[in-house]
């Protein structure tokens, strides 16, 4: 499809700070002011899973909607190389890292904001992060890049051949136009205002997520797969759903990830979605807002592979 030397100089930015356990982080305060003012001058650039390009102007339409502190270009993968070295750029990328400690390996993935930086004699340096947003990948992805097929966090060829995955042949559950344009919302205005998001982040707003008591809240069926990390596998549990609604005991609906984004595009939308994130250890749990694409509820569990009951029931209870 593409060649992989070119993805090279991307794949090389593996990580080693990212730890997010929020769904969505930003760091303006940490790039300090010179930096963001070198930031606001460039032009962004997003590149996209390949399938996504046959819907390019839906794509289009929602970065445009919410990303509105610097210009934007959306561009293949392949097409970074020509732009990552020259000054004036921007760009959001997949990304991740595998870090291991003793006989506990954590892995997370993530659709990163970076800026290059250039020394005095226009050499390049190192890049400063200025947002992530948590990927939750197939299980594919995850056990190719703890097996032998790929070292994660390796070589640089051993990268590039998880990069090209993640562009090429991964799944990537918690990413559609819809979910996209929610989280930009979140790293646009927080590096407007200045404000870091870090990965400790929770939150919930009480008052909005009441209007859930007769407004139906909105499900991927993906929440209904159930993860092994004895067999690194994952499959769906045909009676999960049942389990659920009774948990919440509110108005729910589960929809696939195609129908979900288009409730959330379709003109005059105003529904509350949810959008569930594992990353191998951990969860994020948040609902989003298809109007205002703000942020109503986000929670963080540790050492927990699958959305379950509870996590609906602590919804329910903060419901009045």
């Amino acid at each position: 499809m593409f060649s992989i030397k070119k993805l090279i100089v991307i794949a090389i930015y593996i990580f080693s700070y990212f730890s997010s356990k929020s769904q969505v982080t930003f760091y303006p305060k940490d790039a300090g002011e010179e930096k963001m003012a070198t930031f606001k001058s460039t032009i962004t650039l997003f590149s996209l899973q390949y399938k996504d390009y046959t819907e390019l102007e839906k794509f289009n339409q929602a970065i445009a909607s919410v990303w509105t502190i610097t210009p934007f270009l959306i561009i293949k993968p392949d097409e970074l190389s020509k732009y990552i070295d020259k000054p004036g750029y921007t760009y959001f990328a997949f990304s991740g890292f595998k870090e291991t400690n003793g006989k506990t390996t954590v892995i997370r993935f993530f659709y990163a904001l970076d800026l290059p930086t250039f020394k005095k004699n226009g050499k390049k340096g190192s890049n400063v992060n200025f947002g992530n947003v948590l990927i939750y990948p197939d299980d594919k992805t995850l056990y190719q890049t703890v097996g032998n097929t790929f070292k994660f966090g390796g070589s640089k060829t051993k990268d590039v051949d998880m990069i090209t995955f993640l562009y090429t042949d991964a799944i990537l559950y918690n990413w559609s136009p819809g979910v996209l344009r929610a989280y930009l919302k979140q790293i646009n205005d927080g590096l407007l205002t200045k404000k870091n998001r870090k990965n400790t982040f929770e939150m919930e707003n009480k008052m909005k997520l009441a209007s859930l008591l007769k407004d139906t809240l909105y499900v991927p069926e993906y929440v209904k797969l159930r993860f092994s990390m004895f067999t690194m596998s994952e499959k769906v549990d045909e009676e999960k759903d049942e389990s659920l609604a009774e948990a919440y005991k509110l108005p729910i609906k589960f929809v696939s990830t195609k129908e979900l984004n288009e409730l959330i595009l379709k003109k005059g939308s105003n529904i509350n979605y949810l959008v569930y994130t594992k990353s191998t250890t951990d969860k994020v749990v948040t609902i989003y807002n298809s109007a205002s694409n703000e942020l109503l509820y986000q929670a963080y569990s540790a050492i927990s592979y699958n959305f379950n009951a509870k996590d609906l029931r602590k919804i329910r209870n903060l419901i009045k």
